[in-house]
């Protein structure tokens, strides 16, 4: 038994003396109850001390854990940095002790809420060996701050231990690679020059420029690839090359994902506002990013090109589908026999922006003089020609971008006719593989579209119809409903009221029909000037009734008190007057009603 004992006490003081094991439970057949025990019979009462000695030590586990790991926990998730003090000052092996399952310590707890004092202090209490402490997955803290993007934490680890860009996960992933991931270009900014971009090897190189191409990251990627140029025409682990990004990412060149109204009011009112990464910026970096890798990519001699981009055509089709005008016209506008390239089916990148409803590509073949012609003839693996390709239902993404069933139908029958307007009238009635010409497609795939939109054309017409019936019945009523007492009281206010609104109405039509010609960057720099001129007139002359309907309500207000008072005056004849009454006077005085001066 004092073999037993001592056991005992050795197990628990390593339990005190190993905060960083807290959270390593005891294998599941060690928490089994003791007294389970008891009625084997078991000839080794050495073994059977021990089986009762394993819980004694998890109890003592569970109360350190629950007694430090958790309230420290709590500390560093809430930024209560004195509260951390005084827990590490009674025992300081608390600072690298991991308090998750995943083995995440203070650091990384703190560092991943952003709670910049409370790391300050909590570096101060550490060595620089502590903050290479990884968790589970094998991320330091500083990967932790990298994802949350706050430079000023990372600031403080690297000053503490300047090795720490350099250290990687198991999956090889550096600081700079998360960061770069989660789109935080400060974060890549600072990381960068310490993290020895120079001694990776080159598939890693070309990940983290393809990984800022997809994270936005296009000023980041250009410095990238301006410093190192061969960048521009590796490839990464799946043969895709800068420009393969690029061309899945038309956000980066139209701002697609930021076209919203609420957007452009404010791009308007605050034309000046510099942001660094404003749509603006986007697109006039991602421009210039494609511009110097294409740069370096057409310095080559056509068969290396087709090595390094797979045969430019999924390059130039990836971009026709996903609507990447910009990629596209960039590329033909130095090599300008790309257009003659069709995909493996056999179609053109004006067959793909047929199908895939892509006007301001589809608009290029305007400008091909004489290819026009040649490009209409085109026929897929189907036989389908370009108005069969027009005759399909649109994507999902494009159909879904117009409310109303009807309205789709309307943009399909736009779209085949615009391209009707193309192809040859014999390939009009031309017939494919399945024996079907571009109406009888037409008809096919827009069969169920035809019955939603009679659907909704009859809801439409059937709900406008009930609000005009509910407002000829408010009209009927209103005609027969007697006035209450002061209504000659209210009526002025009313017309006041309505008058105001008429002109608030009018004034916005003005605007709408003000903006309605002006389009692109022309809007916001105009808008203003513009609207101030064309509205000076509007509001001068409708400031003139508006005072003049203020002046009636005064002097109305003011005669009706007079007359509700002595109510004898209203059929009184005045002899200084002729013997006119107050109403032989408002007969002669049009302008004391509103609109009457006009």
């Amino acid at each position: 038994m004092a073999e037993v004992q001592s056991k005992d006490v050795h197990m628990k003081e390593n339990v005190q003396m190993m905060p960083s094991s807290f959270l390593t439970y005891p294998p599941a057949d060690k928490l089994s109850n003791p007294m389970a025990d008891v009625h084997v019979q078991s000839k080794d009462v050495h073994l059977k001390a021990e089986v009762q000695m394993v819980p004694s030590s998890f109890l003592t586990y569970r109360k350190l854990y629950l007694s430090q790991c958790i309230p420290l926990h709590r500390a560093a998730l809430k930024g209560d940095w004195k509260a951390a003090e005084n827990m590490i000052k009674a025992d300081h092996t608390l600072v690298k002790a991991h308090l998750t399952q995943g083995k995440e310590t203070a650091l990384h707890i703190a560092a991943a809420a952003e709670h910049v004092f409370f790391v300050a202090k909590l570096v101060e209490k550490m060595n620089e060996n502590d903050l290479e402490l990884q968790n589970k997955m094998g991320n330091t803290a500083l990967c932790f701050a990298a994802a949350t993007g706050n430079v000023q934490i990372a600031q403080l680890m690297v000053k503490k231990n300047y090795r720490l860009p350099l250290i990687r996960n198991p999956k090889a992933k550096t600081p700079l690679y998360m960061a770069a991931l989660l789109g935080h270009s400060d974060m890549v900014d600072y990381l960068f020059p310490l993290s020895q971009f120079e001694s990776w090897t080159p598939e890693d190189q070309i990940e983290l420029l393809n990984t800022c191409i997809s994270s936005g990251l296009c000023g980041v990627a250009l410095k990238i690839v301006e410093r190192y140029t061969a960048l521009a025409m590796a490839q990464d682990s799946n043969g895709e090359t800068a420009l393969h990004v690029l061309a899945r990412k038309p956000s980066l060149f139209s701002g697609r994902n930021e076209n919203r109204l609420w957007r452009r009011i404010i791009n308007s009112l605050v034309p000046c506002t510099k942001v660094k990464h404003n749509e603006k910026l986007i697109q006039t970096e991602a421009l210039e990013l494609l511009k110097c890798l294409w740069y370096h990519v057409i310095q080559q001699e056509d068969l290396e090109i087709s090595d390094i981009t797979g045969n430019i055509s999924p390059l130039l089709f990836t971009a026709a589908e996903l609507g990447n005008e910009v990629f596209l016209i960039e590329l033909l506008r130095s090599y300008p026999d790309f257009v003659l390239q069709v995909n493996f089916d056999k179609q053109s990148i004006f067959h793909i922006a047929v199908l895939h409803r892509h006007e301001p590509i589809f608009n290029l073949i305007y400008e091909i003089g004489t290819l026009k012609e040649l490009m209409s003839t085109y026929r897929d693996n189907d036989d389908n020609n370009m108005l069969h390709l027009a005759a399909k239902l649109a994507p999902p993404n494009q159909l879904n971008a117009i409310s109303g069933a009807a309205l789709q139908m309307q943009r399909q029958l736009v779209w085949y006719k615009e391209v009707e307007k193309i192809v040859q009238p014999s390939y009009r009635d031309m017939k494919n593989k399945n024996g079907q010409t571009p109406h009888d497609l037409f008809m096919m795939e827009h069969k169920e579209l035809m019955k939603e939109g009679e659907k909704w054309m009859k809801g439409t017409a059937k709900s406008c119809m009930i609000v005009t019936t509910l407002i000829a019945i408010v009209v009927f009523i209103s005609a027969f409903v007697i006035p209450e007492n002061d209504f000659l009281q209210s009526l002025p206010v009313c017309l006041t009221i309505g008058v105001t609104l008429l002109f608030l109405s009018i004034a916005s039509m003005m605007i709408d029909l003000h903006l309605a010609d002006h389009l692109g960057n022309k809007f916001r720099p105009s808008l203003f000037r513009r609207t101030q001129v064309k509205s000076i007139s509007e509001t001068v002359r409708r400031s003139d009734n508006l005072r003049a309907n203020g002046e009636m309500v005064s002097s109305q207000n003011a005669a009706l008190s007079i007359v509700k008072k002595h109510p004898q005056l209203a059929l009184a004849r005045d002899p200084p007057m002729n013997g006119e009454t107050l109403l032989d006077v408002l007969a002669r005085k049009p302008s004391a009603f509103p609109g009457g001066n006009q």
